[in-house]
């Protein structure tokens, strides 16, 4: 490994680019093959995810060998960056094999469906390492553009056609907000990277138009993580979209969001500014209690999801609005057991509703009847979202909350603790459903569910892994530390 490194050395700018280069390959690979030969869509897909894995394994890690920036500081990489790199790599992965599942439905489309995750997922790559105003933005709306056409892929689904024209509506909305904020900053300060905004708010601290273009930037990326009061699309938009893409919003479009969220309050403006820390605290409150609380009354399995997607933003919000190393290593842990729980719960998904023929919270009912282990990993998934012990999700809380009272916001984490127990009462009615009323209640049958061995592997794999950082907390950690050191040692 030593002795490739330094054949490579002269060229780090191509070894930074690694994971991106990597992915266009496997992109225009998977597109060649798709046009020009008769193999089967699926088999595409299965390729994908084995290339995908390559990325992470290889790619990523070779990359980490060489930090810097290039294309004039208009791409950094960086610990930080090499994270969230990961996070949207295993978040393709499994949103390819969701889309595996789910094929039958996809038909002889599901080639094309994968090629739009992947492509989805190259401009989150570059959205990691975007180090201007102009980068972040191209590489957002590069990453949107994708999932527009993923929310609407069926085509002949009428729920799926008015949740991609919401979310085009309200994405073309933030997205000009964004771009008008940028205008404002660019017009005070005269730059868009991100270390020379910076050093200009030292000199100009309280210039009303800066402040008003950056308002502007954050109520953009406020609709890209699904924050109040710009939720509103979530429930539609995740309960019309196909699985696979409601499982690939849920995690790698949230995670691009605070990604960008990050690096504008920590590396353009810092936590000192205009006393930011209250006014996302305050987000934080209002996103929990409204997330919470519309899930509910909810009777169908993905809506209740877009709720708890809203709810979990609310958690993430209150770890940033600590503007504290501690407050974003809480982040980065609870980022990564919201990940692997939603994927998690969002295979279970797909795999039940192709054989219970409908999305309704009633139709999991003898569940575990049906599959042990389908509804096993349910409940694992369920149990860590809730919060609860010993799973990945718990300590997840408990960090973002111990720094939110070690911050001063006692209130805040009174919040968000009542909201643990209100969550756990939608998630566990689930678990009721599955565990203790029987399918004959619904005069459905009680047949066995038969999975492939490969799905039973992946479910397993995913719940030893929610299981595991649950009860071994410190390798992640210590990954949390040095992920979110840059942010505080190199502003």
């Amino acid at each position: 490994m030593n002795e490739f490194l330094s054949l490579f050395s002269r060229h780090s700018s191509w070894i930074i680019l690694a994971p991106e280069i990597g992915l266009t390959l496997l992109i225009l690979s998977v597109l060649a093959f798709d046009l020009w030969t008769q193999i089967n869509r699926t088999k595409l897909i299965q390729w994908s995810i084995l290339g995908s894995a390559l990325i992470g394994v290889i790619l990523i890690p070779l990359s980490s060998s060489a930090s810097g920036q290039i294309f004039q500081g208009a791409f950094q990489l960086d610990s930080f960056s090499i994270f969230l790199k990961e996070i949207f790599i295993v978040s393709c992965m499994v949103t390819l094999w969701i889309a595996h599942e789910f094929s039958e439905t996809l038909k002889n489309r599901a080639s094309d469906f994968a090629l739009l995750i992947l492509m989805a997922t190259l401009g989150a790559f570059f959205l990691a390492s975007a180090n201007d105003l102009i980068t972040l933005f191209i590489t957002i709306e590069w990453m949107t553009i994708s999932l527009y056409v993923l929310t609407a892929y069926l085509r002949t689904d009428p729920y799926g056609l008015e949740a991609g024209t919401k979310y085009l509506i309200m994405g073309a909305f933030s997205s000009a907000l964004f771009l008008y904020g940028i205008s404002h900053v660019y017009g005070t300060t005269g730059s868009v990277r991100f270390d020379h905004i910076h050093t200009w708010l030292t000199l100009h601290p309280k210039d009303p138009l800066f402040l008003t273009g950056l308002l502007l930037i954050l109520s953009g990326i406020g609709f890209k993580i699904a924050s109040f009061p710009f939720h509103l699309w979530v429930p539609d938009v995740y309960q019309g979209a196909p699985t696979p893409a409601t499982a690939f919003l849920s995690v790698s479009s949230k995670t691009a969001g605070f990604a960008a969220l990050v690096r504008i309050l920590f590396s353009v403006i810092g936590p000192e500014y205009f006393n930011w820390p209250v006014l996302i605290s305050l987000l934080s409150a209002a996103t929990l209690l409204y997330g919470n609380l519309g899930a509910l009354g909810q009777t169908n399995m993905k809506r209740l999801f877009g709720y708890s997607s809203i709810a979990h933003a609310g958690y993430l919000l209150m770890g940033i609005s600590c503007g504290t190393q501690r407050g974003m290593e809480a982040v980065i842990f609870y980022l990564t057991a919201y990940a692997i729980s939603n994927l998690l719960a969002f295979l279970v998904i797909v795999i039940a509703n192709r054989e219970l023929g409908e999305g309704e919270i009633i139709a999991y009912r003898g569940l575990a009847k049906k599959s042990p282990l389908l509804a096993g990993a349910f409940f694992v998934a369920l149990l860590s979202l809730g919060g609860i012990p010993p799973l990945g999700g718990f300590f997840g809380k408990f960090l973002v909350l111990e720094a939110a009272v070690h911050r001063g916001y006692l209130w805040l984490a009174m919040i968000g603790a009542v909201n643990v127990i209100v969550s756990l009462y939608y998630y566990l009615s689930i678990v009721k459903e599955m565990y203790f009323r029987h399918a004959a209640e619904l005069g459905a049958n009680e047949r066995k569910m038969n999975l492939r061995i490969s799905t039973q592997t992946l479910l397993v794999a995913l719940v030893l892994f929610v299981v595991g950082i649950g009860v071994f907390q410190e390798p992640l950690l210590l990954l949390a530390k040095s992920s979110v050191h840059i942010l505080f040692t190199n502003p």
